[in-house]
């Protein structure tokens, strides 16, 4: 195999930095703070920094050696600085200005005349040009998105007039449009066929066109970058809300102004025009301004056509309208106390239905919250393999209200208000609250909680105690729970179903069982909770209203009421929607003593023959239970029961 020798050098390449290049300056600082520096572009560095503790120190730093990179691809060492301009423009958000006795400082460490190692230090704001309101504290910016540039100045134009300007090799945003002046008067009303057409067409739409108020969303840079929302009004015919969402950093004043400027440029710009020259104006671009002769004021250009030699322009009214702050409120920040988390409290639950709209896929919802107040949210771990693996399932959602109940919840019935049973609620800290709401808020869905396994609703809430309330004015086994009515005792969990504060897991159809972990920063180890057979929401509700008529000719006709997962809502003379793939019943007779007999049914009645019932009290039975259960798609629903004497 064939080899060549190379020196060292020989694939080498020699190219030129400017000092201080931003790709090549390093920051440093004392842990356990913290702090990055990165290039956004080839003409600027940033650094993002989390403070600790009050002495805490972030250094931005040149090394006129460099220490960092490969010998082959560092820097040349060069300690001599004589000469050198360092220019930059500051900005800074989070830090003390640069006029604060111990603002930012240049520290330069070096060797005197002497040749002895020393140190300067020089403050910045001594060599600053402007005023500390010019810039130093508040960082105004945009953040550019979309997936080419026209969706990013499509974003900008939308509040910010400016013109684009094609240089040969950058497109530059220029606040003023290039002016046309070789528009001359016999070229207007060109025309391919020789027929007459209007000079000038101009076109207006009508007042309803405009926007009655017009909203600008923004970063508001004095509530710690929060979105904000500025309004101005149109006192005009207009009858349209308007919102623009501009990612954009700037204090509420100016963005007001530029939303009022915006909405009285929408003014001006519903005047429209067209005109049609000859081919030699192929030069007129959109984004140009040109005055047409024998017409005051001036157009832009915002399409240009050409259709069988005769360019067709579209023109829009054009005036430059300044953008002038106003007065207005930012808002203030609504801080969060710092508190400290807390260990996480939570549980997993396979509710009922919830919504009109028939549930297609099986669900468990996680309700968490905090012992103590400050308690935010957890992650979340599930496992359907009984803890043998367990993936990511994200966050909780927002805090639960939940706790324990107090005393025994006695069972009553699902048809009227129970007004005869109180349940006790104590709750695990004082940010948690239950309130009242009146009876047709209640009727329509309102304070609904998770009792054990029976929905519940509430329409009192009393305190008393310390986080300890008393609910009364109870509606009982909602949403198809009356089977769990009775059986309560002290010391059931508690949750309010709030839809904000459950956080929904898809689980596959058929899963056997499901384990949950909540995992916050405050959580030791835990083995999580499971939940066999989940799916619930996917089951049929059980008949209602069973009844045993005796025919004249002996028989026994048994009849019941289908209800509906996807019909909550008693309609007169309507009957429940039907959430199965089809209509079907099983039966299920059980005579005390004999053997149970199952068949399937697609009515809701059937008839008990004369012979038949002589036949089992011959047998010995004296009654017949009949269990009753509607047959849906992803199972069978609890059964409705009625009893037959045979005597």
């Amino acid at each position: 195999m064939g080899h060549s020798l190379a020196k060292p050098g020989d694939a080498l390449r020699t190219s030129f930095i400017k000092r201080f290049d931003p790709r090549f300056w390093t920051v440093d600082f004392p842990r356990p703070m913290m702090a990055s520096v990165t290039t956004p572009d080839a003409h600027a560095l940033r650094v993002d920094t989390v403070f600790y503790r009050k002495n805490d120190l972030a250094g931005l730093i040149w090394h006129a050696e460099d220490r960092f990179d490969h010998p082959s691809l560092a820097y040349e060492t060069s300690r001599d600085f004589r000469g050198c301009v360092l220019s930059f423009r500051w900005q800074a958000s989070g830090l003390m200005p640069l006029d604060a006795v111990n603002g930012p400082t240049l520290t330069i460490e070096g060797r005197d005349a002497a040749g002895q190692p020393r140190g300067w230090y020089v403050r910045l704001w001594n060599y600053a040009k402007g005023s500390p309101a010019d810039d130093p504290t508040i960082l105004q910016g945009f953040a550019a998105t979309g997936d080419s540039v026209r969706g990013v100045a499509e974003t900008l134009a939308g509040l910010f007039p400016f013109a684009v300007r094609d240089d040969g090799g950058l497109l530059r945003l220029e606040a003023v449009s290039e002016h046309y002046d070789g528009l001359r008067p016999n070229d207007l009303g060109a025309s391919h066929e020789g027929k007459a057409v209007p000079r000038l067409a101009r076109e207006r739409r009508s007042e309803a066109s405009l926007p009655a108020i017009l909203s600008v969303a923004h970063y508001e840079p004095e509530r710690d970058y929060q979105q904000g929302l500025q309004r101005v009004r149109d006192g005009g015919g207009g009858r349209r809300d308007v919102r623009i969402d501009m990612p954009v950093t700037l204090d509420a004043a100016r963005i007001k102004g530029h939303a009022a400027a915006a909405l009285h440029r929408m003014r001006i710009e519903r005047t429209t025009a067209k005109i049609q020259l000859p081919w030699r104006y192929l030069d007129l671009v959109p984004g140009l301004c040109i005055a047409v002769p024998g017409d005051a004021g001036e157009w832009r250009v915002s399409a240009v056509t050409l259709n069988r030699m005769v360019v067709e322009a579209e023109l829009v009214r054009h005036a430059i309208v300044p953008a002038t702050g106003i007065s207005s409120d930012p808002g203030r920040t609504l801080a969060q106390a710092d508190e400290p988390h807390g260990p996480t409290i939570f549980h997993i639950l396979d509710l009922p239905p919830l919504e009109d709209a028939a549930q297609t896929a099986p669900q468990v919802a996680v309700a968490a919250a905090g012992i103590m107040p400050g308690w935010r949210r957890a992650a979340l771990l599930v496992s359907l393999d009984d803890g043998l693996s367990w993936h990511e399932a994200g966050p909780t959602a927002a805090p639960a209200v939940m706790g324990v109940t107090q005393n025994n919840l006695g069972p009553a019935s699902a048809l009227l208000w129970d007004e005869a049973n109180r349940l006790d609620v104590a709750l695990p800290n004082a940010v948690m609250a239950l309130r009242s709401a009146t009876p047709e808020a209640v009727l329509a869905g309102a304070n609904a909680a998770l009792v054990g396994d029976e929905l519940v609703q509430f329409r009192t809430a009393t305190p008393f105690g310390e986080s300890i309330y008393r609910l009364s004015g109870l509606l009982r086994g909602r949403r198809g729970t009356e089977s769990a009515i009775s059986g309560h005792a002290a010391g059931e969990p508690f949750v309010l179903v709030d839809q904000e504060s459950l956080a929904l897991l898809d689980v596959p159809p058929g899963t056997a069982q499901v384990r949950v972990i909540a995992a916050g920063v405050a959580d030791p180890q835990s083995p999580g909770q499971g939940l066999l057979r989940p799916g619930r929401g996917l089951l049929p509700l059980a008949p209602v209203h069973l009844r045993a008529d005796l025919l004249d000719n002996g028989d026994t006709e048994i009849r019941w009421v289908r209800r509906s997962r996807a019909g909550w809502r008693w309609l007169d003379g309507v009957d429940a929607p039907l959430a199965e793939e089809t209509e079907r019943y099983r039966i299920a007779m059980m005579p005390d003593g004999l053997q149970r007999r199952i068949f399937e049914h697609p009515e809701t009645r059937f008839t008990y023959s004369a012979s038949d019932r002589a036949a089992d009290r011959a047998s010995g039975a004296t009654a017949m239970v009949v269990e009753i259960c509607q047959m849906g798609s992803f199972g069978l629903s609890r059964p409705a029961t009625i009893t037959l004497f045979l005597t």
